[in-house]
């Protein structure tokens, strides 16, 4: 309760002390205000020797000014002009015609006249000439408006800025108001733009003042003043102390009443209290609104902090988790610069890895390199790519980048992790290599048997040669032997084919031949079934593969539609070619699979043949398969049998990389 008075007793003072600073910076300006006006004329020994011998102050009247001459009558110049000079007790001369004797001139202060003052000096201004659109009465903006404008007013940017009822307008030039009227009358123009109290002169003399409308927008405003010439020193300061002497507001705005009906130009009065009360009470009314705004929204201030501190809280957090995660990180810029190493990185990167290219540290090249800027390059424009895998240093690793957005969505920065995966790569590959070996051992008595058949053909033979003289069977003997021979030879290096450690390459394969070739290995156990044993392939196919993985996902099949028939039956492989990929079916006519465990059959370790299965079989012909890129599906029907499909994709080309 006391915190809360405290902040009110603040707030109070601060608005008091503002109203009072606010307060005495008026009553100063006040003052100033009110010595210099009225003020007396002070004029130097050479200013009054020189209104000694000068009674009259000739002035030439440019022709956009001429209208404000009267007549013998007196007019509005000759009144504002002669309250001004007053002071001095010089009575002003008019002159209207350019080449005559002047001691001054009366113009309007435009850019045409600036640029040609070499010379001469003007002094503050007398009055101004407000700027106005004049339209025609029923002219409508269906098209670029037709203006005729007064030269010099409005800059071309400006005057291309221009528009009435968003149509822009296309101006014809005029030296004067009264041409510009004319040009416009004469030219049938919609819109005048030009001085507005000489245009409305202009009208009236014309009998256009119904036809043309002024609007009431000030589209600018221009200085009238005295041009004098520079070496005219003396009459300057006369002319300037007269008009600083002067109440310049009142004195023009008492002859145009007198002279133009109110009507007439007038000189602007600067009083800066009509400044600063507008802005002591919008300060003031911002200044309460702000009180009231912050005692009423005190909680939400409260809820706010406390969300900063959580914000503080959790950043720190995910600091501690990025510097605790075992894998490498880094926080990258969106032009793949290092700004911040997690632990992990930093104890094994070289010195001055900050602001330095990822690739760079990594000492990447090659394939590698480019491959990680792609991965860069995308991620900086909100992509993400599949990660990838390479060795670094001996290792393994799989790499991701992921952009990171910031509060308006862009990319601030990036995130760089590569997880060591040499472990689980060889453990992987250590698994396929045992379930080679038990497959291996499984095959080992019939390829044993396989074997023992030419064996036995040798050894008859050789008894032969060694009995028989006739050279024609000694011949036929060699012969039989030598095809023993081979046939052994084939079955041993089919074993050892399937037996070895696959270097991971793609190799292009007959895929028709190589299933003939790697399934003679399981033809003894096929045959003790009394299981027949078929392949089709309507077609050639020719693919690049790994013939490892498509060897496990052959062999693994094969046997369990040999271990699913009991007595005898038929195993079907069919191989369709698809156009972009092919589908190798391995059908067989044994007992099926129960409908409740087929969506169980390709997880690790299940399995329904109790003690005699691993379980790792179809999780390996899965694995195999997707790591091909193909996918597989099964149909059973309990007690007629189970096809097993894979499609895999078509390869024309070798893809050199190792998984």
């Amino acid at each position: 309760m006391r915190k809360r008075t405290r902040e009110w007793i603040i707030i109070l003072l601060i608005i008091l002390l503002f109203a009072l600073l606010c307060f005495f910076l008026i009553r100063e300006q006040d003052r100033s205000i009110l010595s210099q006006h009225p003020r007396e004329a002070h004029f130097s020994k050479a200013d009054r020797h020189y209104l000694k011998d000068h009674k009259e102050l000739t002035i030439y009247v440019e022709e956009d000014l001429q209208f404000l001459i009267g007549d013998e009558k007196g007019g509005y110049l000759q009144q504002y002009i002669g309250d001004v000079l007053e002071p001095a007790d010089l009575t002003p001369v008019f002159l209207t015609r350019e080449g005559e004797e002047a001691d001054a001139s009366l113009c309007v202060v435009s850019q045409k006249v600036r640029q040609s003052m070499r010379g001469r000096s003007y002094t503050s201004p007398l009055f101004q000439m407000e700027g106005a659109l004049f339209l025609r009465k029923g002219a409508e903006a269906d098209g670029p408006i037709r203006t005729v404008l007064q030269e010099d007013r409005l800059s071309e940017r400006r005057a291309r800025d221009l528009t009435y009822q968003d149509q822009p307008m296309d101006y014809a030039k005029a030296g004067s108001a009264a041409e510009a009227v004319s040009l416009a009358e004469k030219k049938d123009y919609d819109g005048i733009i030009a001085d507005r109290v000489s245009t409305v002169n202009a009208l009236a003399r014309a009998g256009l003042d119904r036809v043309y409308l002024p609007g009431e927008k000030v589209l600018y405003e221009m200085n009238v003043c005295l041009l004098v010439d520079s070496d005219q020193t003396v009459l300057q300061d006369i002319l300037t102390q007269c008009i600083k002497a002067a109440d310049l507001h009142e004195l023009s705005y008492e002859a145009s009443q007198s002279w133009m009906g109110g009507n007439g130009p007038q000189a602007m009065r600067l009083d800066y209290r009509l400044t600063y009360a507008p802005a002591l009470i919008i300060l003031l009314s911002v200044l309460i609104a702000f009180f009231v705004y912050y005692m009423t929204n005190r909680n939400m201030y409260r809820e706010l902090n406390a969300r900063m501190d959580k914000i503080t809280e959790s950043r720190n957090e995910m600091q501690t988790t990025f510097n605790g995660v075992g894998h490498l990180m880094a926080e990258l810029t969106p032009g793949g610069e290092i700004t911040e190493l997690n632990h992990a990185f930093a104890e094994g990167a070289p010195s001055g890895a900050l602001n330095r290219k990822i690739w760079d540290v990594l000492e990447l090249s090659g394939e590698s390199e480019e491959r990680i800027r792609q991965m860069v390059e995308h991620g900086a424009q909100g992509k993400q790519d599949e990660r990838y895998e390479t060795e670094i240093g001996g290792s393994i690793y799989v790499i991701d980048v992921f952009p990171v957005e910031d509060a308006r969505g862009g990319i601030a920065q990036l995130l760089f992790m590569a997880i060591d995966v040499t472990q689980e790569r060889m453990a992987k590959r250590q698994l396929l290599q045992d379930n080679k070996m038990i497959a291996i051992g499984q095959l080992a008595a019939g390829v044993a048997h396989e074997i023992r058949n030419p064996l036995g053909i040798i050894r008859n033979y050789c008894y032969v040669l060694k009995t028989m003289e006739d050279e024609e069977v000694r011949a036929k003997a060699i012969e039989e032997i030598e095809n023993a021979v081979e046939t052994s030879g084939g079955i041993i290096n089919n074993l050892l084919d399937f037996s070895r450690i696959s270097s991971g390459r793609m190799e292009l394969m007959d895929l028709e031949e190589h299933v003939r070739s790697l399934l003679t290995l399981n033809e003894s156990v096929i045959r003790s079934k009394n299981t027949t044993l078929k392949i089709e392939c309507p077609v050639p196919i020719r693919t690049y593969m790994s013939r490892e993985s498509f060897d496990m996902v052959l062999l693994n099949l094969v046997k369990n539609a040999t271990d699913a028939i009991e007595e005898s039956g038929q195993i079907t492989v069919r191989l369709e070619d698809r156009g972009e990929d092919f589908v190798m079916s391995v059908e067989d006519t044994g007992s099926g699979i129960d409908e409740a465990v087929l969506e169980e059959i390709f997880n690790p370790f299940f399995t329904t043949k109790g003690s005699e299965g691993t379980g790792l079989g179809l999780y390996i012909v899965y694995n195999e398969t997707e790591k091909m890129g193909g996918d597989i599906d099964v149909v059973s029907t309990k007690g007629k049998g189970t096809t097993f499909r894979v499609r895999l994709p078509i390869r024309h080309g070798p893809e050199d990389k190792e998984e």
